[in-house]
């Protein structure tokens, strides 16, 4: 028994669960796959609020790409079953109410069924500090391992992609709206996911405008962008 197993107690989810858990978490997509070639799948979540630390995972809402192309039929949705979940000071933002939340689904099994439909994928989300926080930590509560996995975050990507247009540019809607996108649903995470595929693709295709070819590549123009902006702020 690990120290995060003693800290949070025993995993929750049945044994069967686990087992399955533990036997899909084969290694992440590797960063010299094409990003033609890689299969990619952007999540967003609803939260009982902003604290990763003591806050509850609600929703998960993600959608796949492959080949850059958003997969309609290749969707994720799910509400979880969160008893004694506070939501009201959230439910304006998200619709999920007390009704909603008790009529989820179990978490555990959530959980599994999310990193089965993945795969092996690239995470993209915006802000995706917050998402992965969200879902890892509620699977190391409930199976006490995570499947390593390579998580993108789009609010950075994109303004090292779009540098000249970024200024004024911070949140999704900004970014949306600068690209002409609709979201008819904010706060749901299904339709956040999906606005954010259509930005992840923008974002691709812009790669594969300044020559990039792998998602190794994609991570070094980040990682130059972030070093050229930390030397204009010094």
């Amino acid at each position: 028994m690990n120290w995060l197993t003693r800290l949070l107690g025993k995993p929750a989810a049945p044994v069967g669960d686990r087992r399955a858990m533990a036997a899909i978490t084969a290694p992440a997509a590797p960063a010299q796959l094409s990003l033609h070639d890689c299969r990619f799948v952007v999540v967003d979540v609803e939260s009982t609020g902003l604290n990763m630390q003591k806050d509850l995972l609600l929703s998960i809402g993600a959608v796949a790409i492959e080949a850059e192309q958003i997969r309609l039929a290749d969707q994720f949705e799910a509400v979880l079953a969160q008893a004694g979940a506070d939501t009201r000071d959230t439910v304006l933002l998200h619709g999920l109410g007390s009704e909603a939340i008790a009529t989820g689904d179990i978490p555990a099994e959530v959980l599994l069924r999310f990193y089965q439909w993945s795969g092996p994928a690239v995470f993209f989300a915006f802000h995706s500090v917050f998402d992965q926080n969200m879902v890892e930590r509620a699977t190391r509560q409930h199976f006490g391992m995570v499947p390593a996995r390579l998580w993108l975050d789009l609010a950075v990507c994109l303004p090292a992609l779009f540098p000249k247009e970024r200024d004024g540019l911070r949140g999704l809607d900004d970014w949306a709206n600068f690209f002409g996108l609709h979201n008819h649903a904010r706060h749901e995470a299904a339709a956040d996911a999906f606005v954010t595929a259509e930005l992840t693709l923008i974002l691709l295709r812009a790669a594969r405008r300044d020559g990039l070819q792998t998602v190794a590549d994609l991570q070094k123009k980040i990682r130059l962008y972030q070093q050229l902006e930390q030397m204009k702020s010094q």
